[in-house]
């Protein structure tokens, strides 16, 4: 993951803070106190938990030798991308309190670069 910098918009850092995020979240790291095991709990609680007990049920009697699966397993991960973004929004007030710390951190650094320190 690339550091923060001021070089980009505040939003567009924001933008790139949570696409990391969601990255890190997807291959099991922890991402502003947020973990996988969070967003499945997230996923088997919310209003959407058949939906999460369809894809496991699919996942597990899938057939991967059917042409027939690449379409349904695709439409699953659309889901699934498409309700990390609501489990996110949902800390919103966490993730910019992390974004704004960092983002101060990147100002301060290269505050004391640029005075030659």
């Amino acid at each position: 993951m690339r550091p923060l910098t001021i070089n980009e918009s505040r939003e567009q850092a924001f933008d790139r803070f949570i696409e990391n995020g969601k990255t890190r979240i997807c291959r099991n790291r922890e991402f502003c106190g947020i973990t996988i095991s969070d967003y499945v709990d997230h996923l088997m609680d919310s209003d959407d938990r058949g939906l999460a007990i369809g894809l496991i049920r699919y996942v597990t009697t899938v057939d991967t030798g059917d042409v027939n699966s690449l379409p349904i397993i695709q439409s699953h991960q659309e889901f699934i991308r498409d309700s990390l973004d609501s489990f996110l929004m949902q800390h919103k007030d966490k993730l910019e309190a992390e974004f704004n710390a960092q983002y101060q951190e990147a100002l301060d650094e290269q505050m004391i670069l640029a005075a030659g320190f």
